[in-house]
């Protein structure tokens, strides 16, 4: 016999149960409004099955009985539509105990806590399927429950009547012998989230019964529903994270890429800055057209900022969801370049080419150039077309209505990606360097080993800024050796306070950040990531077409050679001075000197790859190996002029420091490319320092008339002056030097301006006559370069003025200084680590702009919110005292951490730290802090087993159907107390082949 279930109207239920000791429910809806939305936003069907018992195992510490409960989907029809191939469809994914593909059966067994499977359609006119389930009773008080959802495009359910994170069209609760179904139409009034508005009718659905006819039940919504809802927000926050972060309001320079490598360009709309996590890491993004991006170009996710009646504003960070892959056991993800290593972020292939489609929203001939040459370059590998219909697609777009920055998605999101940037202000290079971040290749400079290469200036870098130098994300990982002459490798100067480089490469001066095309390491990189780990070994230069000596033969690099695996060769240059291109070098390292003791004479063995993903062990494992040279800065002598006039006798002289050295065989004083150099301006009797002056350089934005001043040795050579004057001076100067770097400047006589410390006299200075009278305007506030964080704040003139305008009279002789003095003050923000879990005070109270006097002594008191308690600080600070008292003499980040108990949540390692992909019946030993006997543990996007042994000590037990997909898996923990919840990330374990 059968019944109908009837569906929810607006906000309830209507249940019917019945009792059964074998169920069929056949399912049937009306899908005539997906076919005509179907060109533009494709869709996908989604089954969910949740283990009731193992979920309150986990909330509890209780025993983890399961119930075993089975439910089979089969006979689909799609009234004139189909099922997408797995093989080449995004959006097929399948953890837990999941398996099965929409075009015959897809089945779902309790054996895991979560068991999911979605996979795309083609829909028709109308979705048939049959769903055939036991209905064995969870003995804990959360049941069993089954949810049939569809996606949108961007892997979202399509809003419904029932449920607040999984909307459901029905829904199957294992509370008893008579499982209640629910049903719902969706619900109109609500958008998708790409952006339709759907009215689905109610799905027409029966019992298929031959022993017992099913008896009502209760009209209303079902009370383990509401346990549903708030697991599926547990389960949503950690497949699709959403952070709450606090706002950093500043002006500043956005990093972008201009003719010459990352070049610091002023944005044509100020960034927000906020403070957030990111794959367990603190981080700071900026919000450009609702996209958070970090590292300066790498759109991580999108933001919503929301503010408070009192100005606070937050920004909520959404990250996508992976999307699933059948070939994600054949793609390898670890890399010479640094990449993202999710086998799932990374595009499919059609006809065995990577086929990343696109759209252009508004193109330029840099982007034609751009995508010409990348599909030369990568003939028959990658291939990038414009896009029909396909679900994934890149929209690219150079409106530049936001900022001067180049920026795109890192990886395969399995819907929309973006490359976005400024009309001409994206070289060719820098798209180049876009289309790598959407292929999956992350910033070189961010590869876990970069300290052996290079060193990071982080006095030189705001805070704000330095997510653009922090290294691998928790799915990152290094393969091959390091590659300076990568097209993902930042350059030199990019986000630093000033014109000195604020990254410098170990040895200084090899020449890094500006490559014109792929690097060999970069190709290494992608044929490593999507296709097999090469076979053959390259050697090469940096740069390029400079002599090698391998084997003892000399060759001209680059060259590949055919090496037997466990073969040993040696590596060495010739001695001296290398010229190429009108330019000197001496050696620097090779890539496989891993201690930097800068031997040029090296033995390296072809040593077998690892095994793991990417690095296969019937390849080398190690196929670039490249010497890095290290390039000459010739000095001249600084000329000297004297009121214009050359006239080093009489003007005065210029002293460098260190001196400059000569080189055998070379005509000439050097200094090593980039090495800083103190130059000090000594006037001759009667004569004033006017300024040093650099054309095409940034010395005159900052401060010419500092004396002495330090700067690198590209800057100074060739084309620097000193100026001397004999003539009467006006010195304007402040007490905020910083290096060169205040972003003080004065506007005078209503006309001009110059930064700070700056002179005027004739005749370099048109009217500047002794006796003459001109109006001098300082700004205020200001921050410093690339520091959203600082802010000097006018306070008067060394004569007690406090206006910032003033007038100031040349003298007759001589030169009249003063100064303008500046109070410091810096950002301080107080965040916590969960909003659920508690709050901070902070004495004084902050003001609106969060900005605090520099020498303010700060308190700092967490309030956890019961049962929760106060664990420890974080941020740029790390202490347990609470209240935490400091003295403000920086930014300050302070992050309360709440916890269960009073240890920060936290994962120091596992161990094994890797395991055999399908490998059955392994367990893992879990160590870190503030862990319960409720603690769950995640790997990827599914809970294991776990077993408490400490407050540092975890074990769980992992099957083969969890270590399906070679690569790291990310893991991740969880104290969950009601509806609120801590996590932190912890090593991701990799999965070997």
């Amino acid at each position: 016999m059968s019944m109908r279930i009837i569906g929810i109207l607006c906000a309830l239920c209507t249940c019917f149960s019945g009792v059964a000791s074998a169920i069929t429910v056949t399912f049937s809806l009306d899908t005539t409004m997906l076919v005509e939305d179907l060109a533009d936003q494709p869709f996908s069907l989604e089954f969910y099955l949740l283990n009731g018992d193992l979920l309150a195992a986990n909330q509890t510490g209780g025993p983890r009985t399961n119930p075993s409960n089975i439910v089979t989907i089969s006979n689909f029809t799609y009234g004139g539509g189909f099922g997408f191939d797995p093989a080449t469809d995004p959006a097929f994914l399948v953890f837990g105990g999941a398996s099965g593909d929409i075009r015959s059966s897809v089945t779902l067994k309790a054996n895991h806590l979560d068991n999911y499977f979605s996979q795309g359609f083609q829909p028709g006119s109308r979705l048939g399927f049959t769903i055939d389930f036991t209905h064995n009773v969870a003995v804990s008080d959360i049941h069993d429950i089954f949810h049939f959802g569809i996606l949108d495009s961007e892997y979202a359910n399509i809003p419904t009547f029932f449920g607040e994170i999984f909307y459901s069209i029905l829904e199957i609760n294992f509370d008893s012998d008579d499982p209640t179904v629910t049903i719902s139409r969706t619900d109109s009034s609500l958008p998708t989230s790409a952006g339709q508005f759907l009215d689905l009718p109610f799905p027409d659905v029966e019992y298929v019964e031959e022993t017992v006819v099913p008896e009502p039940g209760t009209f209303g919504v079902a009370a383990a529903a509401f346990l549903l809802l708030a697991f599926r927000k547990r389960i949503r926050t950690m497949r699709l994270k959403t952070l709450p972060v606090t706002s950093v309001f500043a002006l500043m320079l956005l990093a972008s890429f201009g003719s010459a490598g990352l070049m610091a360009a002023p944005a044509k709309q100020s960034p927000e800055y906020f403070t957030g996590k990111y794959q367990g890491r603190d981080v700071t993004f900026q919000v450009i057209n609702g996209l958070a991006i970090v590292g300066g170009d790498m759109v991580i996710g999108e933001a919503t900022i929301e503010e408070t009646p009192d100005g606070v504003r937050t920004a909520f960070l959404t990250v996508p969801e992976t999307p699933g892959s059948t070939q994600s056991t054949k793609r390898s993800s670890e890399k010479h370049a640094n990449s993202v290593t999710i086998p799932t972020r990374l595009w499919p292939k059609v006809g065995g080419v990577v086929t990343v489609p696109y759209i252009t929203t508004k193109g330029s001939a840099t982007m034609t150039t751009a995508i010409n040459d990348f599909n030369n370059q990568f003939a028959g590998k990658f291939r990038w077309v414009p896009r029909t219909n396909q679900r994934a697609y890149v929209d690219i777009n150079l409106d530049g209505q936001s900022s001067n920055s180049c920026y795109a998605t890192l990886g395969y999101t399995g819907g929309r990606s973006i490359l976005q940037g400024v009309n001409g202000g994206c070289a060719v290079f820098a798209m180049l360097h876009e289309m790598a971040h959407v292929l999956g290749l992350a910033h070189e400079q961010a590869r876990a080993d970069r300290s052996r290469y290079i060193a990071v200036d982080f006095s030189n870098i705001a805070a704000a800024s330095r997510n653009a130098y922090e290294q691998d994300f928790a799915n990152n990982m290094d393969l091959g050796l390091y590659d300076y002459g990568s097209l993902m490798h930042y350059a030199p100067r990019g986000f630093g306070r000033n014109e000195n480089p604020d990254m410098e490469s170990i040895p200084v001066g090899i020449p890094f950040g500006d490559p014109p095309i792929f690097s060999a390491g970069d190709l290494d990189a992608l044929d490593r990531l999507y296709f097999s780990a090469p076979t053959a070994v390259t050697v090469t230069s940096l740069p390029a077409g400079l002599p090698i000596i391998v084997d003892g033969m000399t060759y001209l690099a680059p060259r590949t050679f055919n090496w037997a695996l466990n073969s040993t060769h040696t590596l060495n240059v010739p001695s001296g001075i290398q010229t190429i291109d009108g330019s000197n070098y001496l050696f620097g390292r090779w890539n496989s000197d891993l201690n930097g003791d800068l031997n040029p004479n090296r033995t390296i063995t072809v040593t077998p790859g690892s095994g793991t993903l990417g690095s296969p062990s019937s390849a080398p494992r190690f196929t670039v190996y490249a010497v890095n040279y290290v390039k000459l800065a010739e000095y001249q002598a600084v000329p000297v002029l004297n009121n214009f006039i050359s006239d080093v006798s009489n003007a005065g002289s210029v002293s460098p420091n260190p001196a400059p050295v000569s080189y055998p065989g070379l005509p000439g004083l050097y200094y090593i490319d980039r090495q800083l150099v103190t130059l000090t301006a000594t006037p001759a009797a009667g004569r004033s320092f006017y300024r040093f002056e650099a054309p095409n350089t940034p010395v005159q934005t900052f401060g010419p008339a500092k004396n002495p001043i330090t700067l690198p040795s590209d800057v100074i050579s060739p084309s620097f002056f000193a100026n001397f004057t004999s003539q009467p001076e006006v010195l304007l100067t402040t007490n905020i030097l910083d290096n060169n770097a205040s972003g003080i400047r004065v506007i005078y006589d209503n006309s001009d301006s110059k930064s700070l410390p700056a002179a005027w006299s004739a005749p370099y200075d048109s009217g500047w006559n002794s006796g003459t009278t001109h109006t001098v305007v300082v700004n205020s506030p200001v921050s410093p370069g690339n520091d959203p964080a600082t802010r000097y704040v006018f306070a008067r003139w060394t004569d007690n003025v406090t206006s910032l305008s003033r007038s100031v009279t040349v003298p007759n002789s001589g030169r009249l200084t003063l100064g303008a003095n500046y109070n410091t003050f810096y950002k301080v923000t107080a965040n916590v680590n969960t909003a659920c879990g508690g709050r901070v005070t902070t004495s004084p109270s902050l003001p609106r702009d969060q900005f605090v006097a520099s020498g303010t002594q700060l308190r700092f008191t967490a309030i956890p919110t019961s049962p929760f308690v106060f664990a420890s600080w974080s941020g740029n600070v790390s202490s347990t005292a609470n209240p935490l008292t400091l003295v403000e003499t920086a930014e300050v980040i302070a992050t309360a951490n709440f916890n269960v108990i009073n240890a920060p949540l936290a994962v120091t390692s596992l161990t094994p730290s890797s395991l055999p992909a399908g490998s059955p019946g392994q367990t893992i030993t879990v160590s870190g802090t503030g862990f319960t006997p409720a603690t769950a543990f995640f790997l990827g996007d599914f809970a294991l087993d776990v077993t408490y042994v400490n407050s540092n000590t975890l074990t769980v037990e992992v099957f083969a159907s969890d270590l399906t997909a070679p690569g790291p898996q990310t893991t991740i923990v969880e104290n969950t107390q009601g509806n609120c919840s801590v996590f932190a990330f912890g090593p991701s374990l990799l999965v070997t082949p």
